[in-house]
């Protein structure tokens, strides 16, 4: 999934600097260095979303099963104090 929110933010960068292009007056369709820097800024950007939004995903895994463990350990202790 890293490719794809790769893919669509070249496509956002290469939007915004033909838009950008356009707002000047110039011709959009002309090759322009321009629009690899602006693709390459919106691959990267792209990136780190996506890494941002793993390491997000990371950070909830490890809080739930510790959670869960907290709680086997409330459990396991109620139980325990019952049978008592």
């Amino acid at each position: 999934m890293a490719i794809l929110s790769m893919l669509i933010g070249s496509g956002v960068g290469l939007t915004t600097g033909m838009y950008a292009i356009a707002l000047q007056g110039l011709q959009v369709t002309k090759p322009r260095i321009s629009y690899a820097v602006y693709m390459s800024i919106g691959a990267f950007i792209g990136y780190k979303e996506w890494e941002a939004g793993q390491l997000f995903k990371q950070a909830v895994y490890s809080r739930r099963e510790e959670l869960l463990e907290k709680r086997a350990q409330r459990l396991a202790a109620k139980e325990a104090a019952n049978n008592a």
